[in-house]
């Protein structure tokens, strides 16, 4: 017997087959929705659509608004409005076709679901919050399904509207750099939902316009008589201000003189402008428009002349009197006037332009009384200041003139003036320092005196007297006296000077030295020119008493000197010297008896032959030249190395590009305070070149560090320079190159070759300073510099003789050759 519960399970199963098979067959009969779209949206309505279905009998529209599936409606259609939806808000719908059967719907295959963001409501009303010049604040209701807003703005409310921003609030504020002006605003709701989004229609336009503050204020910072410095507050929105003025020229128009972002500014007038307004406007550009405040309150200033505060006396004369005064602030000239006694009234005596004025026509011994007034004349408009405080003068005796003076030989002194009318008699006052100790030593009726009579005879030889003179004459019972005249300072002739020595001199010349005469303003050299047959001055026609000319120093035996040296020479031979102490007294000069004369034999040792064209001559080739005569490469005049000047890291630095040579500077100061120094090179020049070199230097400027000028071309010096090299087969010198005499900064020699190396392989390692010695003559410029010079140069050779090795050993006077030469020349010989 079968088991009844496996009977009951299969006959079960069987009644599920029979009947779900039936139902799968009805169900398949109805196809599913297809092409479901949106026709329509908004706010308040969504209008979808749907491809029809065959045998289906109705459709059923379904909606989810987040809350689940709810059926909007059974119907036959394939349409659907929905109009319960609500602004701003995501739904998602689908659709199911269906057939009947009887009263039961049997559905099919629901249709791929549609989502959609209905739009937000519009913006009803946009309004302005708040405003200030360079901010507005927006402000509208909430809009229902606005999730955010657009704001929008425009130039015109029917223009291009651009978007400023977006809000998530119902506010906004826009903020701008200075006042933009007239603007228009419109406002945008937005919905979203996940990449969907809704925008509705923008709002009404609300217009704004935004202009900078008024300037409230405005004052004078300062002011003078003719000028003002204004000032105002900053204004909130304004870029810039507009400055206008008004004065009594321009009538009642203001005119724009100033566009300025500051808040200040300074006008200046021509003179004083009398009364003048102004007024400072705001303006503010944004994106080329520009939007002007108000004007400020306006200013009203009166700027007049100043008043002349400093009426003083020049000179009093018998019918003159002359004053001056101070300048007026604001003034283009002024007003003279003379006050009248008898009608206590100003009288205008006249106008000018300058400050001094001298009223003539006046009775001689009277008080009169002057009063000036400025005047300024600016575009038309006369403005007067006050009277100046009143100056009382008295005429009196006229003034002295062509007071002079005049020495003889023996120093006996004659004093002159012009004759005083009205005078009847004169002071002769002296003093030792001009300042003080005035003592009447003449009261004469003469105008012209033997002072030495009165002075117990002739002047004191090194001593500076100070003469003065006065008239003076009785009126009324009253001496009365003219001013002072000039005072004269005299300087009795000195003793002629004394010749010592001279000298041959760098760039062909003679230096004369002499011993100092007391008392001496100056000195007058002079030689005698054989075809003239007499004397001609060096010196005069470059200045009287030849100042900056001749050189004061300490010689070398301790004694002070002083010299010149006369420059320009072109030819040899004897030329005598002689030299005159010079003073100058009033107008004219004396001079002392000529001092000794000396005969000086110059031999002129002409410059090198130029074997190149000037412009080569001068920069040369990259700064140097070929000789072809001495088979050896030389600088130029003036090669570029002359614009750097010399220190010692040049010499260390040198080492670096295999340039191997010995050095020692010379350094000394003379001419009261120069810096110069003297340094000679000896050497291997890379691997290519050995020579020498001889620079002169100079510190051209205070400068502490020790670096110096190349010497320029007022202190080059006469040189010449032999070069010799060991000849190691003949163990002799050989004679390398010869560079010419003549005016150098820096004379050099360079010849293919190169010394013997301490050992093969180190190539920068020669004997600098054995295998090559230099033989230079160097002629200095006066005795001041070769003493300098040579003393350093003993001292150096002192320095250095405890090691056993000097540098330096040199003659003087007398060339190696035993020629006889100038006493300036120094022969050194660099080993």
């Amino acid at each position: 017997m079968k088991n009844p519960s496996r009977r009951f399970l299969s006959l079960l199963l069987a009644c599920l087959l029979i009947f779900g098979t039936a139902t799968v067959g009805f169900a398949a009969s109805v196809g599913q929705v297809k092409k479901l779209s949106l026709l329509s949206c908004s706010s308040s309505k969504v209008k979808i659509q749907w491809n029809s279905v065959s045998k289906a009998d109705g459709y059923q529209v379904e909606s989810n608004d987040g809350n689940g599936w709810k059926v909007e409606t059974s119907t036959s259609k394939t349409a659907y409005a929905d109009k319960t939806v609500k602004p701003g808000t995501k739904y998602t719908y689908r659709v199911k076709a269906y057939i009947k059967s009887g009263s039961k719907k049997s559905f099919g295959t629901p249709s791929e679901k549609l989502v959609v963001l209905t739009y937000p409501e519009a913006v009803g009303k946009l309004t302005v919050a708040a405003t200030t010049p360079k901010a507005v604040k927006l402000k509208w209701a909430k809009v229902k399904g606005a999730t955010s807003y657009n704001i929008y703005q425009s130039r015109t409310e029917d223009g291009k509207y651009k978007m400023l921003g977006t809000s998530e609030k119902v506010t906004y504020k826009a903020t701008y750099d200075a006042s933009p002006g007239t603007l228009y605003y419109k406002v945008r709701a937005v919905a979203k939902a996940g990449s969907l989004e809704r925008m509705s229609a923008p709002s009404a336009a609300v217009k704004v316009k935004l202009v900078p503050d008024a300037v409230s204020s405005l004052t004078a910072k300062e002011s003078g008589r003719n000028y003002v410095t204004l000032k105002w507050p900053a204004s909130k929105g304004a870029s810039g201000y507009y400055v206008f003025l008004r004065d009594v020229s321009t009538n009642k128009k203001f005119v724009q003189i100033k566009k300025t972002t500051a808040t200040t500014y300074k006008v200046k007038f021509s003179a004083a402008p009398g009364t003048v307004w102004f007024r400072v406007q705001a303006f503010a550009k944004v994106g080329g428009v520009v939007t002007n405040a108000k004007v400020s309150p306006t200013l009203k200033l009166s700027l007049k002349p100043a008043k002349v505060n400093d009426l003083t006396l020049k000179n009093a004369g018998p019918t003159k009197i002359s004053f001056a005064w101070g300048a007026a602030e604001g003034a283009t000239g002024y007003e003279v006037y003379r006050f009248n006694e008898a009608t206590q009234s100003f009288q205008l005596l006249s106008a000018v332009n300058g400050r001094t004025y001298t009223a003539s026509g006046l009775k001689p011994n009277t008080v009169y009384r002057f009063a000036v007034v400025s005047v300024a004349d600016y575009k038309g408009n006369i403005l007067r200041s006050g009277f100046s405080p009143l100056l009382t003068a008295e005429t009196i005796l006229g003034e002295i003139t062509g007071f002079d003076c005049s020495l003889d030989s023996n120093n006996k002194l004659f004093l002159s003036w012009n004759p005083v009318k009205g005078a009847e008699g004169y002071e002769v006052e002296r003093s030792y320092d001009g300042k003080n100790g005035w003592t009447v030593i003449m009261d004469v009726d003469a105008t012209v005196v033997d002072v030495s009579a009165k002075e117990g005879g002739a002047l004191a030889k090194g001593k500076t007297y100070f003469y003065r003179v006065r008239a003076h004459a009785v009126e009324d019972g009253v001496e009365v006296y003219t001013p002072y005249a000039d005072v004269l300072e005299i300087h009795p002739i000195p003793d002629a000077p004394t010749i010592t020595r001279t000298g041959t001199a760098a760039q062909h010349g003679i230096c004369v030295e002499w011993t100092p005469s007391l008392g001496a303003d100056g000195y007058d050299v002079s030689y005698f020119d054989p075809a003239q047959n007499k004397w001609i001055s060096r010196t005069s026609d470059k200045s009287p008493l030849g100042e900056n000319l001749f050189k004061a120093y300490t010689n070398e035996n301790g004694l002070r000197m002083v010299y010149y040296t006369d420059r320009g020479l072109s030819q040899s031979g004897n030329y005598q010297y002689r030299v005159r102490a010079v003073v100058k007294n009033g107008s004219g000069y004396n001079y002392s008896d000529p001092s000794n004369v000396v005969v000086h034999s110059y031999v002129d040792i002409p410059e090198p032959a130029k074997i190149y064209s000037d412009a080569t001559q001068k920069a040369g080739i990259v700064g140097y030249l070929y000789d072809p005569v001495e088979d050896c490469f030389c600088t130029a005049d003036d090669p570029w190395q002359r614009n750097f000047g010399f220190n010692k890291v040049y010499d260390i630095a040198s080492q670096a590009v295999m340039i191997q040579y010995d050095t020692d500077p010379i350094k000394f100061t003379c001419h009261e305070g120069e810096q110069w120094m003297i340094q000679p090179w000896k050497g291997q020049y890379g691997m290519v070149l050995y020579g020498g070199e001889v620079g002169v230097y100079k510190k051209y400027s205070d400068r502490t560090a020790e670096h110096y000028d190349c010497a320029n071309d007022d202190d080059l010096l006469g040189m010449e320079m032999d070069l010799y090299k060991y000849n190691i087969d003949t163990q002799t010198w050989d004679h390398a190159f010869h560079r010419p005499y003549g005016s150098y900064w820096w004379i050099t020699g360079f010849k293919f070759g190169f010394l013997r190396m301490v050992t093969p392989l180190a190539a920068q390692e020669f004997k600098t300073y054995k295998d090559l010695y230099l033989d230079v003559r160097i002629t200095m410029k006066d005795f001041d510099m070769y003493n300098a010079f040579k003393a350093a140069l003993d001292a150096q050779i002192a320095k250095e003789k405890p090691s056993g090795f000097s540098h330096f050993s040199y003659t003087t006077g007398t060339a190696p050759s035993g020629t006889v030469t100038g006493n300036l020349d120094l022969y050194i010989k660099f080993q």
